[in-house]
């Protein structure tokens, strides 16, 4: 996987995101995913979207309101309808009240359906473009891995969940944040979580990945602040003052899926296996210390695969960490694909046995009951899925951070030595190459603070600053060597103006080390 190298780009202006498309549209590749998805959406009813989803949002036609839970709940509906925040019912709600209205006109029951199905194959679309965005020149691999992904099709299509819209959040906030544009990127993790609460899990990465890097650490709180104040403002106001969102998102089963995994530690308290989990996860993050952008693409991914097989998650979780295995085959060959297919296939039978399906309204099929196998079969199919999951999972952390050039160099300061004549330009050189690291990533040593005496000592007389015997080369190499080991070092600083030393100064470890002088 290459991530992107576009710092300080800006964000893709509509027409360059249209001329993206048109060279997707090209592939035949492309045209058979989207053949194939439009298909899914004419033919297909998945049951979770007729007995669900499109009633709720359909409910605006019968009652209008801006707190759709209350009212929907209070008129009788059903309380698992629509577990979701304001941003996922509003990017929705157009497509089925448009269908909707036409079902009315027509005496029909499909376009409202039909509008909820295009939705999501519109938000499908922008997470491919995003993915290009952050993954740069792999368009074949974007469309082989993502656009015909078993996973996505069976997910959205198929089961009919809406994931896609956290994800496709999600997906921008990092393009944004790789952007360096951290209060767009922050507003955007924003209308993630006032979409779906559970994307409050990648924010403490995200934001360990900017408090550690020293250049990027000024812009943690452009991010966190409005990426709070949006989740806050959106999704705040419905969580303290609406009875149906109490209800319907607030009590939904899907949050006691937090719980259900544990180990007894008494006859009263347990051990929670996935805060457990997730916890370790994040102090990982923080003991890599600095980041790469890519390393942090890695390890997300690395970090919700891992949360996803530890937890009884539901099949649209799953959505959330395709975007990460489709970095992890890019350029990963057979090796990275085979685990990921397979792991695919024994997902979507797990679910198989386990969810509701849809009708098939040409043929009159009604497959929306799951296919029971007996238990026995059933946990020994899980048993398989989580063994290659977590197989997988090892294989993304190798591959993904431990084989990462940035994580392996991040183990220890980069030392970079200048050495030259006097007036050959060393300073000039390390002005530069700091201004290139950032200074707060910066800790300078240089040869002249080590000299044995200062301007106005006799010994000058006899010898130069160019003979090692006028310098103390012993104390500039331990202090090198100290920063290289991470440890703080006390030096005094030769003032060229006044030609004395200073007195001693802290130089704190620091993430490069730049060495300059005669002897370097």
């Amino acid at each position: 996987m290459d991530i992107n190298k576009a710092g300080g780009v800006r964000q893709p202006s509509i027409n360059a995101q249209w001329m993206t498309l048109r060279s997707f549209v090209r592939y035949p590749i492309f045209q058979f995913g989207l053949l194939l998805r439009l298909l899914l959406i004419t033919l297909v009813l998945p049951k979770v979207q007729e007995k669900w989803f499109v009633p709720f949002l359909l409910d605006f036609l019968r009652e209008p309101s801006i707190d759709p839970w209350t009212a929907f709940w209070r008129f009788g509906g059903d309380t698992m309808a629509f577990p979701y925040g304001p941003v996922m019912y509003l990017l929705h709600l157009p497509g089925v009240l448009l269908g909707g209205l036409l079902d009315i006109q027509l005496g029909q029951h499909y376009f409202a359906m039909l509008g909820f199905g295009l939705t999501i194959l519109a938000l499908d679309v922008e997470v491919l473009l995003s993915l290009k965005q952050l993954l740069g020149d792999c368009d074949e691999d974007l469309l082989r891995f993502y656009w015909l992904s078993p996973v996505v099709l069976y997910i959205c299509y198929w089961h009919g969940q809406t994931d896609m819209v956290p994800v496709l959040l999600l997906m921008v906030c990092l393009r944004l944040l790789r952007q360096l544009r951290p209060r767009m990127a922050g507003i955007a993790l924003g209308l993630a979580i006032a979409a779906k609460l559970s994307m409050i899990l990648p924010a403490p990465f995200l934001c360990i990945y900017l408090w550690r890097s020293k250049r990027l650490s000024g812009l943690l709180w452009e991010f966190a602040i409005p990426a709070a104040l949006t989740a806050v403002f959106i999704q705040g106001p419905y969580l303290l003052f609406s009875p149906g969102v109490k209800v319907m998102l607030l009590g939904s089963p899907e949050i006691l899926k937090v719980y259900q995994l544990s180990v007894n530690f008494s006859d009263r308290l347990h051990v929670y296996v996935l805060p457990f989990t997730y916890l370790l996860l994040l102090y990982a993050a923080w003991r890599i210390g600095r980041m790469s952008f890519e390393l942090l693409f890695s390890f997300l991914g690395v970090s919700f695969f891992l949360v996803l097989l530890l937890t009884p998650a539901s099949i649209g979780w799953f959505l959330w960490a395709v975007p990460f295995l489709v970095a992890h085959q890019i350029g990963g060959g057979l090796s990275a694909s085979l685990p990921v297919f397979g792991f695919s296939i024994l997902l979507i039978g797990f679910h198989l046995t386990q969810s509701s399906g849809a009708y098939l309204r040409p043929f009159g099929l009604d497959m929306t009951a799951p296919f029971p196998l007996s238990a026995h079969l059933e946990s020994l199919w899980l048993t398989a899925m989580v063994a290659l999951g977590g197989a997988l999972a090892a294989r993304m952390f190798r591959t993904g951070v431990q084989q990462n050039d940035y994580f392996r160099l991040s183990r220890k300061p980069i030392a970079i030595g200048i050495a030259g004549d006097s007036g050959s330009g060393k300073d000039t050189i390390s002005a530069a190459l700091a201004g290139l690291f950032g200074e707060r990533s910066v800790a300078s040593l240089s040869g002249d603070d080590y000299h044995s005496w200062d301007r106005h000592a006799p010994m000058w007389r006899a010898l130069t600053h160019l003979n090692p015997q006028a310098n103390n080369l012993l104390a500039f190499s331990n202090d090198v060597l100290a920063l290289m080991e991470g440890k703080n070092v006390v030096s005094r600083h030769y003032d060229h103006a006044s030609g004395r030393f200073t007195k001693r100064q802290s130089v704190e470890r620091n993430d490069v080390i730049l060495v300059s002088g005669l002897h370097t």
